[in-house]
């Protein structure tokens, strides 16, 4: 979705394409954060010790 509607707003100018473009792009970013921090969560409760 995110190479149609940046392709259609190169081709028409419309920028609804390019705001769904920017939305497409936004919550990809948002999903590669988020599986970086549990990644990060994850490798932090192996390494530490357990404190309880």
């Amino acid at each position: 979705m995110k190479d149609f509607s940046w392709n259609y707003f190169l081709k028409t100018g419309q920028i609804d394409a390019y705001l769904l473009y920017k939305e497409c792009q936004m919550k990809q970013d948002l999903l590669q954060s988020e599986a970086e921090v549990q990644e990060l969560l994850s490798y932090t409760k192996k390494s530490l010790p357990f404190n309880g």
